[in-house]
Formats: C-alpha cells, sequence, structure tokens
C-alpha cells in the first residue's frame, strides 16, 4: 500500500513524468479516464472483464490509443542550440580565447528563450565564471558565481558568499491557504474548487449567489470570510478579516447596471455596515467596499474614504489568486517552505490586504451632469 501511495505521488509530477516513455504516459492517461468514467462497482467488474476477456473493442481503443505514442518525440531545437554555443565557447577556451568565450555565454545567458529557465542559466553562468577565474579577472568570476549559486546551492559557492536576503514572514494568511492545499489528496483539485467557488461573480448571477462567490473569494485569499448580514440580519453582506492593519467591509451591488452611480441610500447603507463592524469588532480598522460595475457615485452621494470594487477588477482580483495558486499546488517542499513561497507569491500579486487595495480598488467619482 505505501509503495502504491508513493508510486502515486511520483507519476503526479510533472517534471517525473518526462522521464517515462510516450507509451507508457498515453497509458497513465487511458487509466486515469476510464478510472473516471466507471461510476459504480458493477462498472468496475465490466471494465476489468474487457480488458481481461480482450474485448474488440477494449483492444481497437488501446492499439488506437497506443498509435498516437508510436511517433518520435519532437527535437529539442532549444537544447541543441545551447549545447552548440556551448562547444563554440568551451573551444574558444582551449584556443586561450577568454573573453570570447565568456561573451559568447554571456550573450546565451541573456537570451530570451532562457528568461524562464533559471537551472539552466545558473548552469551556464557557473561555466563562464570558470572561465572568468582562469582569466584572473576575480570580480566577475564572483558575480557569475554568485548568480549561479543563488539559483541553485548545488554549484559550487562564490569565494564571497552572497548577503543573505530576509525572507518573508509568513503571516496567517499564508498559513490558512496552504492548510488548505494540504487537506487534498490531488493538490491541483483545489484549482477546481476554487474555479467553481468564484464561478457565479459575474453581472448575471443572483444577489445570493454573488455574495456567496465573494465570501468564496475571501476564503481562498486565506482571509475569514463571512456573510454576518444573511446569518444574523445585521452587519455587512460579505467581511474578509485579515492579518492586515484593516479588514473589508463589503456590501454587494452587482445587479446594478454599468453607469448605474451609487446613490446615497446605498452609502448609507455601507456606513451602517461600517458601524456594526466597529461595535463587533472595537479597536480594528475598517475599509467600506462596495462591489459593483462602476466606480461612479451620485452628486447627493459622498463616498468619501469608501472604495469600488467593480466588475472588471475582480476579474483581476480572480485570476491574479488563481495564478498564486497554480503556483503553489505546483511546488514542492514542506509546509513551513510552502508559506514562505506563498508569501512571496502573495505580496507580488498585490493579494495582501494593502497590495488589494493599491491595485484592486478604485475610489469613487462623481457622475458627470447628462450621463
Amino acid at each position: 500500500m505505501l509503495i502504491g501511495s508513493k508510486l502515486v505521488a511520483w507519476i503526479g509530477r510533472k517534471n517525473n513524468l518526462a522521464h517515462l516513455t510516450a507509451s507508457t504516459r498515453v497509458q497513465l492517461k487511458m487509466g486515469q479516464e476510464v478510472s473516471e468514467a466507471v461510476g459504480n462497482s458493477q462498472e468496475v467488474g465490466q471494465t476489468i472483464l474487457k480488458c481481461l476477456n480482450r474485448d474488440p473493442d477494449w483492444v481497437a481503443y488501446h492499439a488506437s490509443e497506443l498509435a498516437d505514442a508510436a511517433h518520435a518525440a519532437p527535437v529539442d531545437k532549444l537544447a541543441l542550440k545551447v549545447a552548440g554555443i556551448e562547444r563554440r565557447a568551451f573551444r574558444q577556451q582551449r584556443l586561450g580565447q577568454f573573453e570570447n568565450a565568456i561573451q559568447t555565454l554571456e550573450k546565451l545567458i541573456a537570451d530570451k528563450e532562457l528568461a524562464d529557465d533559471a537551472e539552466r542559466r545558473a548552469w551556464l553562468c557557473a561555466l563562464t565564471a570558470r572561465i572568468a577565474y582562469q582569466m584572473e579577472d576575480e570580480s566577475r568570476g564572483q558575480k557569475l558565481q554568485t548568480s549561479a549559486y543563488t539559483v541553485n546551492n548545488n554549484h559550487s559557492p562564490p569565494k564571497i558568499r552572497p548577503a543573505y536576503v530576509p525572507r518573508p514572514v509568513p503571516g496567517r494568511q499564508s498559513a490558512a491557504i496552504v492548510s488548505r492545499m494540504l487537506e487534498y489528496d490531488q493538490r491541483g483539485a483545489m484549482i477546481a474548487e476554487f474555479d467553481e467557488a468564484v464561478a457565479e461573480l459575474v453581472p448575471e448571477a443572483s444577489a445570493s449567489r454573488y455574495e456567496e462567490a465573494l465570501a468564496n473569494l475571501g476564503a481562498f485569499l486565506g482571509f475569514e470570510a463571512e456573510r454576518p448580514e444573511k446569518i444574523h440580519g445585521v452587519g455587512p453582506d460579505v467581511l474578509w478579516r485579515t492579518d492586515g492593519a484593516f479588514d473589508f467591509v463589503i456590501e454587494a451591488k452587482s445587479e446594478k447596471e454599468e453607469g448605474n452611480p451609487l446613490y446615497k441610500k446605498d452609502h448609507a447603507q455601507l456606513l451602517e455596515a461600517e458601524h456594526w463592524f466597529k461595535n463587533a469588532y472595537p479597536g480594528r480598522a475598517a475599509l467600506r467596499v462596495s462591489a459593483l460595475p462602476e466606480a461612479v457615485a451620485d452628486a447627493k452621494a459622498t463616498p468619501v474614504g469608501s472604495f469600488a470594487l467593480r466588475l472588471d477588477e475582480i476579474t483581476k482580483l480572480v485570476g491574479a489568486l488563481r495564478g498564486v495558486l497554480l503556483e503553489l499546488v505546483s511546488s514542492s517542499g514542506k509546509s513551513d517552505a510552502l508559506r514562505e513561497r506563498c508569501e512571496s507569491a502573495l505580496v507580488k500579486a498585490c493579494l495582501k490586504p494593502e497590495g488589494i487595495k493599491a491595485s484592486f480598488l478604485k475610489p469613487f467619482g462623481k457622475m458627470t451632469k447628462g450621463a
């Protein structure tokens, strides 16, 4: 059983799948498709018998799928290009043309095709550093070796170790996201659940479903998400409690038509929600947010200090969070390393509370006359 679970975990990693033959990958894919199609124990037995009895339809299906794997693997043109340039640099090095060899490799390191391949660039930096040290250019060699070692500490360390860069301190938000991810046997399932949880963040959704999707979005962001008005009859439609300096008090107005402004009564409702929050959580700061199509307020409304979470910005916010989750589910390491990686990704994507305020919320503008 232990061996079986380890095999499943090993196969589940994309890097490991690359080491399998094309026919083996196709057979694994067929097994997954058949497993997903089987709905009950009776169908399991029927499927097994088809295989054992060499059912003609089963054999034909198996043969047709394997035929697709019979084609030769595509040529890795980038690998051939890198190998060719490496050979040229080595030849220049043997001839004592150190500067030319270094320039050849540095040009390759800067190639756009290698922009996303940090490991390969690190390897090339280490090779280039060796040539720089050979020509007694210590500062150049130090810089190149540091670049390689920073990416992968399996490379030889530079003579002067790189300065320590403080790592982000994971907060409650990152811990909540990682904890949720680790609940899944197959981490990729988290993405499927996320997509379903926020699917109703569209203008066509009913008010109730839209509010539920907003609460779901907050939960996947790692916040404590609630719907006080629905559960208790008082408070905001949605509340995101964070580990930042403030919490999000949100009133959903998704039913408004595009260009339909925030009216005085709408803002009064938002102020009432904030007042409830202050009584429930004294000492905590609240950010008043109205989720609606456009950041436009009626002339009689004075929404100073309130923010709009426009529908377009919600879509961007969902996309940014999905990117972070995709990066996280494909990452390896223990929970503490995953929390650090999550924290860095949240900061980079502007998904910490301050980042959301600065990047996705808009102050209200006044509706122009005649609009």
